[in-house]
């Protein structure tokens, strides 16, 4: 009986699918866990924090992630596009001078005007934990430069236990330093992302550091659209995703805000973690198809539409039906509100689960404006609609409601700008690879 050939195409292409299913499998896993850790210890923390804490905790964070969305420049978004290593290199090297760079500005931007800003936002605690913000803001440039790293080598491993260390960090740092106050809970996002950006450090080569001048020069002209559209585009999102939770604080005061920051904590959160952890592993299986010229980009997203459109409807129904009693029989009857809240974040959370991986993809294909079309119609239609039920007096719930209205069609938008763009790729290349068929002689005239 003849044994199959190691280098059939076919036995290849069932390993790399089995591969690819056990990896995405560990970063769920992974991140599940983590979050599960999370959620497990919230009632704890519900009783170490006030909802005064959590408002301020919601502030801190909406400034320090519009922050890290521009801190890197965008540059660590083109990682997996090059080739050449040498290029990818120089890629991180830029995103890291670039973050360095830009946390010390806004250290220096709020250490001198810390106290006209908290005036403006409402935010009073700001005058106290400023310092915090730029801290946070070097964290998640950190975080997303060592983690395209690992998704252009396709390190799973790596990424899996950064998944998982970046919640066990936060919850160190909440526990450790309940003690000096919110400062505890302020400094979760910047330990966590800490954490797990470290981890992945630790294992890159050191190899990275060695790019020259010429290489640094003409790799940052190559792909000069990340720093110059896509920065812009990132900025757009995180405004349109965190700035109203500056308006709510001053419009409703810092404890609903709490409420709603707790909310967002058992709902937004995990779903944006998850989101993440499906993003890098599309990432890394487009961005390779894109090197390789396969014109299959079209059926990655379609697979990731169907198995994260399953999960959030199944999980969505469940979730809406028993958030607010379950929130208030665990937490106690002080965060009844935040039952209520949550439901309403339910279906945006589910959108990002669904949108957000998939949405990476327009820049993988260097669809930068496309990208920064939707993001800044998404964050005028949003905040816009925030301001607006606030100046008639509306309830926060009918605020929240309006917004998650319309997120979810922007969301929707995002899908069809995708696939379009996926469409598009994919017939190019069959197109440029489609043999050209040769004329058919003309009959010969007999004489």
């Amino acid at each position: 009986m003849t044994q199959p050939d190691a280098s059939d195409p076919v036995l290849e292409a069932a390993r790399d699918r089995a591969e690819r299913r056990t990896s995405l499998l560990h970063l769920l896993t992974t991140s599940a866990a983590g979050q599960a850790a999370v959620l497990a210890a919230s009632p704890l923390l519900a009783r170490l924090y006030s909802p005064d804490d959590f408002g301020v905790l919601a502030a801190i964070v909406a400034l320090s992630t519009i922050g890290g969305s521009a801190v890197t420049l965008c540059w660590e978004r083109a990682i997996p596009l090059p080739r050449a290593e040498s290029a990818a290199r120089a890629l991180a090297l830029l995103a890291g001078a670039t973050t360095v760079s830009m946390s010390i500005g806004i250290a220096v931007v709020l250490a001198c005007h810390s106290d006209a800003i908290a005036g403006v936002i409402g935010v009073s605690g700001l005058k106290t934990y400023w310092w915090i913000c730029p801290i946070t803001v070097a964290s998640i440039g950190l975080q997303r430069i060592v983690s395209t790293l690992s998704i252009r080598q396709s390190n799973f491993a790596s990424l899996s236990r950064r998944n998982l260390l970046q919640s066990t960090g936060q919850l160190a740092a909440n526990f450790g330093l309940a003690w000096t106050g919110p400062a505890g809970l302020l400094l979760g996002t910047a330990m966590s992302r800490l954490a797990g950006g470290l981890v992945v450090v630790r294992r890159q080569n050191r190899r990275i550091f060695r790019v020259s001048a010429r290489r640094l020069g003409h790799t940052a002209h190559q792909f000069r659209r990340f720093p110059l559209i896509s920065t812009w585009s990132a900025l757009a999102n995180s405004v349109g995703v965190q700035l109203p939770i500056l308006p709510l604080s001053g419009a409703y005061g810092s404890l609903t805000v709490g409420f709603l920051a707790f909310a967002m904590r058992l709902t937004t959160s995990p779903a944006g973690l998850a989101a993440e952890a499906l993003g890098q592993r599309l990432d890394a299986s487009a961005s390779s198809a894109i090197r390789d010229r396969e014109a299959v980009i079209g059926t990655l997203v379609r697979r990731h539409l169907l198995v994260a459109g399953t999960i959030t409807l199944i999980g969505g129904s469940v979730a809406a039906l028993v958030c607010p009693p379950v929130i208030t029989w665990i937490f106690g009857g002080a965060w009844r509100e935040s039952g209520d809240i949550a439901r309403l974040l339910i279906p945006v959370a589910g959108a990002q689960l669904v949108v957000v991986p998939i949405s990476r993809v327009l820049t993988l294909l260097q669809r930068q404006r496309t990208q920064l079309f939707w993001d800044i119609l998404r964050g005028t239609v949003t905040i816009g609609v925030v301001m607006l039920t606030i100046a008639l007096g509306k309830s926060i719930e009918t605020t929240l409601a309006a917004w998650t209205a319309l997120s979810v069609a922007a969301y929707a938008l995002m899908i069809a700008l995708v696939m379009s763009a996926c469409r598009r790729f994919d017939d190019e290349i069959l197109t440029s690879v489609a043999p050209r068929r040769r004329p058919t002689p003309a009959p010969r005239q007999s004489s």
